[in-house]
């Protein structure tokens, strides 16, 4: 798990490094990336599979976002408050 998480990191370094990101789809991706690496990085310190899930996709969607530049309050709001929701249901099953 950890060759996993120091790879993504290496691939991210090198894509950002080497093609800098100007085009839509390559932000996309390297937010996924991203969001792969929270994603592994949480599993690896042994949180639940639910819980680590719903904290790469907060983190991917709120990069996306800001990469889109709607980072405005209100979606902040909105983007908070559904994931508590989220949190909520999920913890109780």
């Amino acid at each position: 798990m950890l060759v996993a998480i120091l790879f993504l990191l290496t691939v991210i370094f090198l894509l950002i490094f080497f093609v800098p990101p100007f085009h839509w789809s390559i932000i996309l991706f390297l937010i996924t990336l991203i969001s792969q690496e929270a994603f592994l990085i949480i599993r690896f310190l042994n949180w639940p599979k639910k819980t680590s899930f719903l904290i790469s996709a907060f983190i991917f969607i709120s990069l996306s976002l800001m990469s889109l530049k709607v980072f405005d309050p209100v979606n902040i709001i909105l983007l908070i408050s559904i994931f508590i929701g989220i949190f909520i249901l999920t913890k109780n099953h």
